[in-house]
């Protein structure tokens, strides 16, 4: 709720007025841009003079809020056409308004110098909410986006199908372990170094992405199966090609699932992530379990079917995964009037109060637990048994009605999600804020229909009031008393604070570079581990790994994957459901990972060579499920801007840690040991990794020092940011307006406008 409801003027274009005010000395000094309706307000109950709202005047919806130094400067970057002193920083805290943080320590010399690096005192942007005349959201529309951001994860798996011909491409080309590692590391190249595409979807959105992804990944799967099929001639480079494509392509099903979902579902991301992430590492077992029972197990009809799959989920997503109203892509915020936009933006208040249906995401929950617990299980079943095709089947009949059953989450249940309201999406909804900052009682009751009653007074006028003066004195005095009843609702209230400044800025800053470096070292050693967990086994074992071994390690890859993205969003969602102040920094997630890459590479060069050393595999696969989880949570949280392109730039360190450390470490070193040992293949023997796994142990421990660096930083980042923000509350609760208002100097009606530049009154 905002007292923005109770605005004499209902036109939803609002003018952007600029005060010039004075403040008392032992407020702090803060410079405050407002929008118009709390002006509207106090021009009519000082003045009782009605304004015109000028739609072509109407800038944003925020305000900037600047620590603000001893002397003059001039606030270009911000508003070419403002230049004030001083000696004219005010203060006037009403319940609508949105702060920006500056970036700033010292006066402002260049425009460019505004959003050059974060400095120490920066604070996050904290807007207020107007939560009045919002337009309730289709739950079933975004739970069906869900849904498809689902069937696009389970295409974002499919970047592991090369394993499936890998060891009958080995024998039939002769293929070394350097050639493997070339097309392996080629492979993750093109799925990790997505920044392009980035690129792409900030600007246009999703559509062109997904468009991209249909090409890509459908045409690497198909040549594939027709190089296993004979039809193409194999050989290193082709092959590396192949794989490459459909790296390439499941990672776009990637962006176009995450993004857009995390947008719709913005204070649930958590269950989001559980949700879309574990089909992600569980995709290629279900398809592969539907295939084996349904077709033939050979791999090239699997790549076939794996290419149909990938187009029929890329066409519906070009069909219907949009990103929500407030989410502006580049081409929008550039082409779109600034009424339009502000419109749009303000529908994140929405998006940020009504609460999905839980019920919905438990059903969820219980189909993941299922597939966690199902397919590993028959997967070693079929391994370790040889079933008969009849059980196959059966294996592929339960795996598609459970897959069937939690595509129903999206159905419109309504017996389950009782009688929907106009105003919420149930009844823990009118609670504004969940953790105790404000809640639903009988006083914010009585102002919301306080406020509804003054907005029903004032349907339809589009027009600046005339007439009666006492009426308007009247509905004036019940607008204040409503400001002054009203608790500020920001968005903090919903999500952690975020950086406000952009990709491009936040490459010169060392936050970013830092996470970098963290996962470049963590998913590194991953890498090595996971896609060379058979060779690594054997070496440190002295023995040729059994097949048996090798669907264990499977198995206990894609299990502990499942899990891990299972625990980094259970962390997420306690951690989010908690108060502002009681919240954990999802910084913190960055430390599971590396602490258990750490411990695995450890236990790799300490343990006996037998089957203890499954253990550290197990923590490798665990740690790959935290970190995969992580990437998305820790940028979609901390960044505010370019979202798409914060989450590629993370997957672009581990298509340097592929480069580096799997094909230049891995390679070559373990290629050299296999040559000196008479075997171009395999290599038998702890000196054939032992070096590698020295140097990505002290690689990691590197990681750990940048996790704490990145940790500290953005906690006290976190830490000001509420500062602000109860020091905003403590003076709207501030007892003596009229001393207060007495304090505070004139201001113009003359509206802000690109052609024009601000003039006190009596000028």
């Amino acid at each position: 709720m905002s007292c923005c409801s109770a605005s004499l003027v209902s036109s939803p274009c609002l003018s952007t007025y600029e005060t010039n005010m004075t403040v008392a000395a032992q407020r702090p000094p803060y410079l405050l841009v407002r929008t118009a309706r709390c002006i509207d307000l106090l021009t009519h109950a000082s003045k009782q003079a009605p304004l015109t709202p000028s739609p072509a005047s109407l800038h944003s919806h925020r305000l900037q809020l600047l620590p603000t130094p001893s002397t003059e400067f001039s606030l270009s970057s911000l508003f070419p056409h403002i230049r004030l002193p001083l000696s004219s920083i005010f203060s006037l805290f009403l319940p609508f308004y949105t702060h920006i943080p500056s970036p700033l320590r010292s006066p402002l010399t260049t425009p460019g110098q505004a959003h050059t690096r974060m400095k120490s005192n920066t604070i996050a942007q904290i807007e207020t909410l107007d939560l009045t005349n919002q337009k309730r959201i289709n739950e079933v529309h975004r739970f069906s986006l869900l849904v498809l951001g689902a069937m696009c994860c389970i295409c974002t798996s499919f970047c592991y199908a090369f394993n499936l011909i890998s060891g009958d491409m080995q024998t039939k080309y002769n293929l070394t372990q350097r050639d493997l590692s070339t097309i392996s590391c080629l492979g993750m190249v093109f799925t990790y170094f997505a920044i392009p595409y980035a690129f792409i979807f900030d600007y246009l959105g999703p559509i062109p992405v997904a468009a991209i992804a249909i090409v890509c990944l459908p045409v690497g799967s198909i040549c594939l199966a027709l190089t296993f099929m004979n039809v193409i001639e194999g050989s290193v480079a082709k092959l590396a090609v192949f794989n490459g494509m459909m790296g390439g392509g499941s990672i776009q099903f990637d962006l176009v699932a995450m993004m857009p979902i995390m947008s719709y579902f913005p204070t649930r991301k958590g269950y989001v992530t559980v949700l879309l992430k574990t089909f992600s590492g569980l995709g290629q077992a279900l398809v592969g379990t539907i295939f084996i029972g349904f077709f033939s197990s050979k791999a090239d009809r699997h790549l076939f079917f794996l290419a149909a799959f990938a187009v029929v989920t890329g066409v519906l997503s070009m069909l219907f995964l949009r990103l929500p109203p407030y989410h502006l892509t580049g081409y929008e915020m550039s082409h779109l009037p600034a009424e339009e936009k502000a419109a749009r933006e303000r529908t994140k208040a929405q998006y940020l109060a009504q609460k999905p249906p839980m019920w919905r995401f438990m059903w969820g929950f219980c189909c993941i637990v299922f597939f966690i617990i199902y397919l590993p299980v028959q997967s070693v079943i079929i391994a370790f048994i040889h079933v008969s095709h009849t059980t196959e089947i059966i294996f592929a009949i339960v795996a598609s009605v459970v897959f069937g059953l939690f595509a129903c989450l999206c159905l419109p249940w309504t017996a389950c999600c009782g009688t929907s309201r106009p105003d919420s999406s149930d009844d823990d909804t009118r609670n504004t804020v969940k953790g105790g900052d404000i809640v639903g009682n009988a006083e914010f009751e009585d102002m919301h229909a306080e406020v509804a009653q003054i907005e029903e007074s004032t349907m339809g006028k589009h027009e600046p009031l005339s007439g009666d003066k006492n009426m308007t004195s009247e509905l004036n005095h019940s607008d204040a008393e409503v400001c002054e009843k009203m608790p500020v609702v920001t968005d903090l209230d919903y999500i952690a604070p975020q950086y406000s400044t952009t990709f491009i800025q936040n490459l010169l800053s060392t936050e970013l570079w830092s996470v970098f470096w963290s996962l470049f070292v963590a998913v590194g050693a991953q890498l090595v581990v996971i896609f060379n967990a058979a060779y690594i086994l054997g070496a440190l074992q002295g023995e040729k790994v059994t097949s048996e071994v090798r669907t264990l390690l499977t198995v206990i890859n894609g299990t502990g994957s499942a899990i891990g993205r299972i625990m980094m969003s259970v962390f997420e969602v306690y951690t989010q459901n908690r108060k502002a102040e009681d919240r954990i920094p999802i910084t913190i997630a960055l430390f599971p990972p590396t602490c258990a890459v750490l411990l695995a590479l450890i236990l790799f060069l300490a343990l006996p060579g037998n089957l203890s050393l499954l253990l550290p595999f197990v923590l490798i696969a665990v740690a790959n499920g935290i970190v995969n989880a992580a990437i998305v949570l820790i940028t979609r949280t901390i960044y505010a801007k370019d979202p798409a392109k914060h989450y590629n730039f993370c997957f672009f360190a581990m298509c340097l840690s592929a480069i580096v450390l799997m094909r230049g470490l891995y390679g070559e070193w373990y290629s050299k040991q296999a040559e000196k040992n008479g075997s171009s293949l395999v290599c038998y023997g702890r000196n054939c990794v032992q070096v590698i796994l020295i140097v990505l142990t002290c690689l990691s421990s590197t990681g750990f020092a940048t996790n704490i660096y990145v940790h500290l930083r953005y906690r006290a980042f976190n830490n000001r940011t509420l500062r602000a923000r109860a020091q905003m509350r403590e003076m709207e609760n501030v007892e003596g307006q009229p001393e207060i208002m007495g304090e505070i100097g004139a201001f113009t009606k003359e509206p802000i406008g690109d052609d024009k530049k601000p003039q006190p009154v009596g000028h």
